[in-house]
């Protein structure tokens, strides 16, 4: 006890500062190799959503823009895109390395079970390129009305999906092809969901796909789109038959 009556107070031992310890090797490879997966997967992620939403806004309004250009240039009364002259101009230009060449339109789609202001324009050719701006047309089938097989494909997902309900449409459906004079109407003859082929089959392009013969007997339309949401080689088909030929007033 000191002089004047105060206690002391012991003293507390100094503890040595802790140093964080150091990572080892492995640990921070694997960090680095998590971060790394984490980022991979993020711009897969992003890339996926791009590819199902993103390339259907910029299609879809170009399906808009061209749709426009044929009903301006039919109201004009230009001469009309013959398509078997057009798929073969497309061909040629991309197999010269042009790969940028895109097919027009030269007719437009309705499907009234998928609304009322539903159409998208249909392109002479069916080559990746063209399809993302459209409906593609076998330039080797009918065209719309011709006794024989007129043959139409379309995404389900991406590029504007223009077939993304294509499996919906019920037997007995309405499908209208408009051209610079006429207005073809076909009918369904069964849901496209009851068909299910693979992509190598062809025997659904023949001009009598019924009778698996090149005899064309009566003027069809074969629509074709993906059965599966994600990428495979199955496809689902539905055959119409044309019902009705109403040439438009000049």
């Amino acid at each position: 006890m000191s002089s004047s009556g105060a206690k002391t107070l012991p003293q507390r031992a100094i503890e040595p500062v802790k140093r964080p310890k150091r990572r080892s090797k492995w640990g921070s490879l694997l960090l680095i190799l998590g971060i790394g997966l984490l980022v991979t997967g993020l711009g897969l992620s992003g890339y996926v959503a791009w590819e199902m939403f993103g390339t259907s806004i910029g299609s879809q309004r170009d399906y808009q823009n061209q749709v426009n250009d044929m009903e301006r240039q039919w109201a004009e009364d230009l001469p009309p895109i013959d398509p078997r002259v057009e798929a073969a101009a497309v061909e040629q230009a991309q197999q010269s390395g042009n790969g940028s060449v895109v097919a027009r339109g030269f007719a437009i789609l309705r499907i009234p079970d998928f609304g009322a202001n539903w159409q998208v324009p249909i392109l002479a050719g069916i080559d990746t390129a063209t399809l993302k701006h459209g409906v593609g047309w076998y330039p080797q089938s009918a065209l719309p009305g011709e006794i024989g097989n007129f043959v139409i494909a379309g995404h389900r997902i991406t590029n504007g999906e223009p077939f993304k309900n294509l499996l919906k449409l019920p037997k007995g459906a309405l499908v209208i092809v408009e051209t610079a004079d006429t207005v073809y109407t076909y009918q369904l003859l069964d849901s496209p969901k009851n068909l299910t082929v693979q992509e190598t089959e062809s025997w659904i392009m023949l001009p009598n796909p019924f009778d698996r013969t090149s005899v064309a007997t009566r003027a069809i339309a074969t629509l074709i789109t993906c059965t599966d949401l994600f990428h495979s080689s199955n496809r689902s088909v539905g055959f119409a038959e044309l019902i009705k030929t109403e040439p438009k007033s000049s």
